[in-house]
């Protein structure tokens, strides 16, 4: 995986060995459910803690 999280340089967009890939799933980021019923989401693997956080926060506003 591509580090994208606090960016501090820790991943790299390069394979660390040949034959090994990359794969970005930065461009999987939609939030298909939230569930404040039952206190739980559904996401793809490039939604970040923020990008939900935000959701949440414009949907769902009894919690904020």
């Amino acid at each position: 995986p591509i580090s994208t999280g606090k960016n501090l340089g820790y991943g790299s967009s390069a394979p660390q060995q040949r034959g090994q890939v990359v794969v970005d799933l930065k461009r999987m980021n939609k939030i298909i459910e939230v569930d404040d019923k039952r206190n739980f989401c559904i996401v793809e693997p490039g939604v970040s803690y923020f990008d939900l956080y935000e959701y949440v926060e414009k949907t769902i506003s009894m919690f904020f």
